[in-house]
């Protein structure tokens, strides 16, 4: 249905007026990826051990540096799945959920995962409808699982649930709690996704002059911000960014792991790393184990964004691929391609003749064009490109006869 447009590579350009105003992100940045645990979250989607393994073989293929690969006190079937996984030999390191319950620290670490990953609410909803509990009972149960993760000779991670909520005194005085406590990463969850970007770079360098170690962020997408608010919170100075493939997590889901790559690597230059011409076949393995597919539209995983039907941007690519590319699509493992419809121009009808080693005459070129333009206004929908090739078969024999 799409006719992929043969182009070389081309620097990116995507910098030119930006460069000036961008905020510089010089520190070490490490992605953590959850599509394992919290992509799983996403409504009717269930992996199973065996496809949890396959996928985490494809992360650490793609060279994520983190995958928090379940929640083992779930399930016997998930414990045995985290174990898998953690002793698999992965480069990759991997992590894995649990609620502040000794028993569950303790089922956590036996899988033998790198990280045990704490987390407990920090806004006043949370402490007093959900958990129950004063700031200082908060506070003593964050100090005594960090602890107990440490005599397990894991490493961990305390993220404060609903910190884009909870009072910004408070929320410093439990990060505060788990630094002191030796934890070694801690992390600001925007549960509910109602940061804006201005405010969580405010927040990210309020914890960053609060704590000692690395600073880390897992933002949900309810207002469409998870992305924008992880950027903004890496100016900040974060250092670890909790993302998901393709965004699936709780309601709205969470920041792409690829979009964030990608945003990376083209507008700052960063390097992570990873391996952006998976990208794609990384996406699409993630879809298939899921059950779901991109939206169309979607930046980077999306059918349509490197595809093009207008006849002006059609001749654009086609003249410099830069015209009409924010950056090559081959980093991520794709193409330009063209579609034929009510859009179309001759450039493209052209391109087309010429891959089947036809030159049409500008006669036969303007009929294939209307023959198109016609039939896709008719049928509501794209011409495919098979019978657009019978078309400049067929015109260009009757005019050379």
């Amino acid at each position: 249905m799409a006719v992929k447009i043969d182009t070389a590579d081309v620097p990116s350009t995507a910098n030119v007026l930006t460069r000036a105003f961008d905020v510089a992100i010089a520190q070490p940045i490490e992605i953590y990826d959850n599509t394992l645990r919290e992509g799983e979250q996403a409504p009717g989607v269930v992996l199973s051990a065996e496809r949890k393994l396959e996928l985490a073989a494809a992360l650490d293929a793609f060279g994520i540096h983190w995958a928090n690969v379940g929640f083992p006190a779930a399930s016997a079937e998930e414990r045995e799945g985290v174990a898998r996984i953690a002793k698999a030999g992965f480069r990759m390191k991997t992590a894995a959920l649990t609620r502040m319950r000794e028993a569950d620290i303790d089922v956590t670490a036996d899988t033998g995962v790198d990280l045990v990953s704490l987390f407990l609410g920090g806004s006043d909803v949370h402490l007093e409808h959900k958990l129950r509990m004063s700031e200082a009972d908060a506070i003593r149960t964050i100090e005594k699982g960090v602890a107990q993760v440490r005599r397990r000779g894991a490493l961990s991670s305390f993220t404060v649930e609903d910190a884009s909520r909870t009072p910004l005194p408070r929320l410093l005085r439990l990060l505060r709690a788990a630094a002191e406590a030796g934890a070694d990463y801690v992390v600001l969850a925007d549960t509910v996704g109602v940061l804006t970007p201005r405010s969580a770079y405010a927040i990210v360098s309020a914890a960053r002059e609060s704590v000692s170690c690395p600073v880390g962020v897992h933002f949900h997408d309810d207002l469409g911000l998870a992305l924008a608010n992880s950027l903004a919170a890496l100016e900040a100075g974060a250092q670890l960014v909790h993302t998901t493939v393709n965004g699936p997590g709780e309601r709205s889901g969470n920041v792409c792991t690829l979009e964030l790559a990608v945003l990376l690597r083209v507008k700052y230059g960063r390097d992570l790393g990873l391996r952006l011409e998976q990208a794609h076949a990384l996406s699409r393995a993630v879809h298939v184990a899921c059950g779901t597919d991109a939206p169309p539209h979607k930046a980077v995983t999306g059918k349509w964004c490197f595809t093009h039907e207008s006849g002006i941007h059609v001749a654009g690519v086609l003249s410099h691929p830069e015209t009409y590319q924010p950056y090559p699509p081959a980093l991520v493992g794709r193409s330009h391609e063209i579609v034929f419809g009510k859009h179309s121009g001759a450039a493209g009808i052209r391109y087309l003749a010429r891959r089947e080693g036809i030159e049409l005459s500008d006669e036969a070129c303007d009929a294939v064009l209307a023959l198109v333009k016609t039939t896709a206004e008719q049928s509501k929908q794209a011409v495919p490109d098979e019978r657009v090739v019978e078309w400049i078969r067929s015109n260009a024999s009757q005019r050379s006869s």
